[in-house]
């Protein structure tokens, strides 16, 4: 359940690397970037640790737009994200396995059994340094 949420657009910045060339003239132009407040802001909130939901809407066009390969990149990155944010925050040693499992290149050339193995020995190995629900 989100702790905040956030109403509002998504958007995109295109800069000029030098910033004393004129916006309105050809030239060289760096992004798009993500932007906008609202993103902004719940990026931040979700960086310190709260859970946060987006409610916005993007736009049809090009910026808007993502090819099928690149979203379906994008939403295994956001899975591995989520699966590690909860780890953390509910202390969910099987969601931090979970995440480990949908890294691409583990999953290239480990079997599932083989990344639960190799999780419990590297949080074995590094017991010391992580939290005490990873090692139970």
């Amino acid at each position: 359940m989100p702790q905040v949420i956030v109403v509002g657009e998504a958007l995109v910045e295109i800069m000029r690397p030098d910033s004393s060339a004129p916006l309105d003239r050809p030239g060289l132009f760096h992004g798009p970037f993500a932007s906008g407040a609202p993103a902004i802001f719940a990026v931040a909130a979700a960086r310190l640790g709260l859970a946060v939901g987006f409610a916005g809407a993007v736009g049809s066009d090009g910026f808007g737009r993502l090819p099928t390969q690149l979203a379906a990149l994008n939403m295994q990155h956001m899975a591995f994200h989520d699966l590690v944010t909860t780890a953390v925050l509910e202390q969910d040693r099987e969601a931090a396995v979970h995440a480990l499992m949908l890294d691409p290149l583990t999953a290239a050339v480990c079997s599932l059994e083989e990344i639960r193995q190799m999780f419990d020995e590297m949080a074995k190995a590094q017991v010391d340094y992580l939290p005490e629900f990873i090692n139970g």
